[in-house]
Parts: structure tokens; C-alpha cells; sequence
């Protein structure tokens, strides 16, 4: 996945914040909403179980990414991951971040000055609605699909494999 890589440098494009991330939704960014027959309350300790087994600690990531004027690069990332449940006027969100520890890229080191626990990578608002509850999430596109269908899986109440991330 090239597009958090290209863009470590650049800071200013990522979110400190979920208010701030849900803002940004756009080309880099989808998100997308459903609905589950369960409290929120239910939702919420399966999200805080899911999330801590699956979207916390460290992993790598390495490919090759292309830039049209400078050919190919490979490159490898040295991140962590860390997740939050916090309540929410409706509801509550799961806010995951995530922090570059090392990305290399073309033979060169690139970090960005980060916040101490990273930047948001991923946001998933729950809220009671009617006799179920509503997700809404935010996710970056390049990797949305897994993440997604881990969401839709843990708010449900099944297991689910981890997303690739």
C-alpha cells in the first residue's frame, strides 16, 4: 500500500483528530454506514475486544510503489497501532491510530513529526437506532475492504479474521 508511504512527508494531510478525519472523507477516504440488530452497549464490547486483539501493536508493510516521473521504488513501513473507545454524544466511537515508527522509501528514510500516538487511520461511530444500532465509518480507501468487513463482522457479534491492515 504506496499512499500512506507517498505521503508521510506530508503531514498536513493527515488527522489528528476523528472530528477532523471524518472532515477529510474524500478521494483518499470513503466511508459508509449500516445497521445491526443489537444495543449499542452490546456493540461497543465487541468493537473494545475486536480492537484490542486485532488493531493494537506493531507490523510491517513492505512493496514497491510507482511514481510516474521517477520510476519505480520500494519501499517498507515499521508502524504502530493503537485503538480508542470513547463515548459519543449518540453513542460511542472507535477511533483507530496509527504511527509511523520507520518508513523507508526509494533507499531513504521518510518520517513525518507525528503526534505521540500517530494519526488517525480509521473511525467508526456507533449509535442507537430505533432497536439496533447505526455504524457509520471512515476508512482509507486503499484498504478499506478488510477493515470494513472486520467492522460490520465485530458490531454484528461473530468473529471475524483480522483486517490486513
Amino acid at each position: 500500500m504506496a499512499w500512506p508511504l507517498m505521503l508521510a512527508g506530508c503531514a498536513a494531510g493527515f488527522s489528528e483528530t476523528a472530528s477532523d478525519y471524518r472532515a477529510k472523507t474524500g478521494v483518499l477516504q470513503s466511508s459508509g454506514s449500516f445497521t445491526v440488530n443489537r444495543s449499542v452497549e452490546a456493540v461497543r464490547a465487541s468493537l473494545a475486544q475486536a480492537s484490542a486483539k486485532c488493531l493494537s501493536g506493531t507490523s510491517t508493510n513492505s512493496g514497491t510503489y510507482r511514481v510516474s516521473a521517477y520510476g519505480a521504488h520500494n519501499f517498507s513501513e515499521k508502524r504502530a497501532f493503537t485503538t480508542e473507545i470513547a463515548p459519543s454524544a449518540q453513542g460511542v466511537t472507535l477511533t483507530v491510530y496509527k504511527k509511523f515508527l520507520q518508513t523507508t522509501g526509494g533507499g531513504h528514510l521518510l518520517m513525518a513529526k507525528q503526534p505521540d500516538r500517530g494519526f488517525v487511520y480509521a473511525v467508526l461511530d456507533a449509535a442507537q437506532d430505533g432497536g439496533g444500532t447505526k455504524l457509520t465509518y471512515y476508512v482509507p480507501s486503499p484498504s478499506s475492504g478488510s477493515l470494513t468487513a472486520a467492522f460490520k463482522a465485530w458490531a454484528g457479534g461473530s468473529g471475524s479474521d483480522c483486517p490486513d491492515i
